[in-house]
């Protein structure tokens, strides 16, 4: 299992067309926490402008395994770099998601 924090715009929009895309000026793929723990810990410092969602997906285990992994990414936990084609391919579907609520100071 991996997991992702996201913007709820993404989240959004994942949902509506059931298919991952790149944003503009972003990369082609998206990074995944390895722990639900680690996606609220990046949800939370990726600033998205309080309430964010985290999503749960599996993947097949040779399409993790292919994925570009980072231990210990910005000093928070490891990471899984996966090409959105790659995403879409073996249809990855949240199997569950949160919403998480930051409180702005």
């Amino acid at each position: 299992m991996l997991y992702r924090g996201m913007h709820l715009d993404e989240y959004d929009e994942l949902m509506k067309t059931e298919k991952w895309a790149g944003g503009n000026g972003s990369m082609e793929g998206k990074w995944f926490a390895e722990s639900y723990k680690d996606a609220v810990t990046w949800g939370k410092r990726m600033g998205h402008s309080g309430n964010f969602q985290v999503v749960q997906i599996h993947v097949p285990d040779r399409v993790a395994n292919a994925a570009y992994s980072v231990k210990n990414l910005d000093n928070i936990g490891n990471a899984r770099y996966i090409e959105v084609t790659d995403l879409n391919k073996v249809q990855a579907k949240p199997q569950w998601t949160k919403l998480i609520s930051v409180s702005s100071c």
